[in-house]
């Protein structure tokens, strides 16, 4: 039986990003380490206040379509409603049956 031990599942949380680095698409760019660490700093900030980052980045793309110039300040996490907060909630989006 594997026997887990404090503070292991925050140890090894982070092991899909660290191990993954090297394995991403321009692994060797600076550009693109900024942009995982963005992406990476958006889905951990949706998850503290318990958004499901998929359905947050689904309907923020189908807000802002092609037009990049729209203001997105109402989809930072502390500007949403209570109702899109829980629409949007971990809470309220399950997982495929496996």
């Amino acid at each position: 039986m594997l026997q887990t031990f404090p503070g292991y599942g925050e140890k090894y949380g982070l092991r899909g990003a660290v191990v993954g680095r090297k394995n991403y698409y321009g692994s060797g760019s600076i550009k693109s380490a900024e942009l995982t660490a963005t992406l990476f700093t958006i889905i951990q900030t949706l998850l503290l206040w318990e958004i499901n980052p998929q359905a947050w980045f689904t309907n923020f793309f189908a807000f802002m379509g092609s037009d990049w110039n729209k203001n997105f300040e109402n989809w930072l996490p502390w500007n949403l409603s209570l109702d899109q907060r829980e629409k949007l909630s971990l809470k309220s989006h399950h997982d495929p049956p496996h």
